[in-house]
């Protein structure tokens, strides 16, 4: 889906005065998205890595009982 974005953003004609504007109207929305996605995936990262050192902290807990 972001790929096809990506694609259709390079194919925009940025010579004519009123596309320009209407082409940075579109980069900039697409900049907002971008940034949202990275937020998500960043969030969802810091959370997976958070329950893998739960994880591992369970771990040793149980390897030092042995």
């Amino acid at each position: 889906m972001l790929l096809v974005m990506i694609q259709w953003v390079m194919k925009v004609p940025l010579n004519v005065g009123v596309q320009f504007n209407q082409s940075k109207k579109f980069y900039y929305l697409l900049l907002v998205c971008l940034q949202e996605i990275i937020v998500l995936f960043s969030k969802l990262l810091k959370n997976h890595t958070f329950r893998l050192n739960n994880y591992l902290i369970l771990l040793k807990s149980q390897t030092d009982q042995c």
